[in-house]
């Protein structure tokens, strides 16, 4: 099936996308998509960097993160059926570039620091 789909993709990309339809803002686009490729993978980089300085400088903390983290994936692969659950993880993936175009999760994050600064100033 593998072969299959390797000598059949090529030609079935050649009849939907035709040589002539490449124009400059194609060119632009693509450019900006291999700019957040790069800058997703220097993301996942500093991710392990920081999880391996952890382990080095605070191993108890590295400890106590990844073992919450595996908890809690351990607990939704429990809880929820295999599909579902792929086609959650599918539809989360999905909604990545728009969620962040819209730059909700800093809108999130900045409501979640101002309740929690409202909370600490009640006390």
């Amino acid at each position: 099936i593998i072969v299959l789909i390797d000598l059949l993709v090529p030609i079935g990309i050649h009849f939907i996308f035709k040589d002539g339809n490449w124009t400059s803002s194609n060119d632009v686009e693509y450019t900006k998509l291999c700019e957040h490729i790069a800058n997703f993978e220097q993301y996942i980089k500093y991710i392990c960097e920081y999880a391996f300085k952890m382990r080095e400088e605070r191993p108890k903390m590295y400890l106590m993160v990844g073992s919450i983290f595996l908890t809690f994936i351990a607990l939704c692969s429990q809880r929820i059926d295999n599909l579902s659950l792929c086609y959650l993880i599918a539809l989360t993936v999905s909604l990545i570039p728009g969620i962040c175009h819209r730059q909700l999760i800093s809108l999130v994050r900045q409501h979640i620091s101002n309740f929690w600064n409202n909370k600490i100033k009640i006390h």
